[in-house]
């Protein structure tokens, strides 16, 4: 079995792959008193725009960011980028989320930071400038934001814009990972697991994978799999890999479909059995119960 390597393109076309959203950055107390509050009218945009209330709606979701930007509220304007950035109930509008990403980034989102580094990156609504991406990208970093963090740790591993520098990678996806991002961990496993730029360990590499996989990372489940059947770094459990296995295969890795069937076929059905179970009580706990 060879490593599941992410295929993640933080250099490409498609703007959806390259765009977060505020979740996560901001956190406010709401209450219905204050329906006219950029805050209120942002959380109930997001719930909308998630369908977290049931169908969603991005024409209300966009009248209420819009709402929430005018009054100068920084993640609304970031969002409404996102929206036009996918055309997501709207005609795409490259131009229009630029703007939205510098008002945002003007208003201080350091989300919209990292966005806007891959608008010029990619020449998204504006002239493409990949130097002037990475300076925003290495603003973002200094600022502590892990997805730039990781996003600038992939370009120093690939030698992509930058110059490859393996060691700068390996510090950036550092920032990141302690602060629990799961695609920092993940790279960081993968590192460790073939020894790139750093003593082969594999017991580190289960432990990040580890860390990334309790997070829902498909493709870090798939590789602690890996290490469970090869008993590397861990003791060799056939019946915990397929555990994993099966986790990153209802989790839309197709190659972990393959290595689940040929050790399922090789483990007893009491075992195999105890695999799935132990496989559905994960995921059903939110992977807080995975042993």
């Amino acid at each position: 079995m060879l490593w599941l390597k992410k295929l993640v393109f933080w250099v490409a076309s498609l703007a959806g792959l390259l765009l977060i959203l505020s979740i996560g950055f901001y956190v406010f107390e709401i209450n219905s008193e204050t329906p006219n509050s950029p805050e209120f009218q942002y959380s109930r945009a997001l719930a909308l725009q998630n369908g977290d209330e049931g169908a969603q709606d991005y024409g209300e979701a966009v009248r209420l960011y819009q709402l929430a930007a005018e009054q100068g509220f920084a993640p609304a304007m970031n969002n409404l980028a996102i929206i036009y950035a996918q055309g997501l109930g709207v005609a795409r509008d490259d131009a229009r989320a630029f703007q939205l990403y510098q008002q945002a980034v003007d208003a201080g989102s350091l989300t919209a930071l990292k966005n806007l580094a891959n608008a010029y990156i990619n020449g998204l609504g504006v002239e493409k400038d990949e130097e002037k991406g990475v300076d925003l990208l290495r603003e973002a970093v200094e600022q502590n934001v892990d997805v730039a963090q990781v996003q600038l740790g992939y370009l120093y591993l690939h030698g992509q814009i930058v110059p490859q520098d393996t060691t700068e990678a390996i510090r950036l996806f550092q920032l990141a990972a302690v602060q629990n991002n799961r695609d920092a961990q993940a790279y960081l496993g993968l590192i460790y697991a073939e020894g790139s730029g750093v003593a082969q360990d594999h017991a580190e590499a289960a432990k990040l994978f580890r860390q990334a996989a309790i997070q829902g990372e498909a493709w870090a489940q798939t590789n602690l799999g890996i290490l469970y059947a090869r008993g590397e770094g861990v003791p060799q459990d056939m019946a915990t890999a397929y555990m994993w296995y099966n986790l990153a295969a209802a989790n839309g890795v197709v190659e972990a479909v393959e290595y689940r069937n040929t050790i399922g076929r090789d483990l007893s059905p009491e075992a195999l059995s105890r695999a799935q179970e132990r496989a559905r009580v994960c995921l059903e706990s939110g992977y807080k119960t995975c042993d």
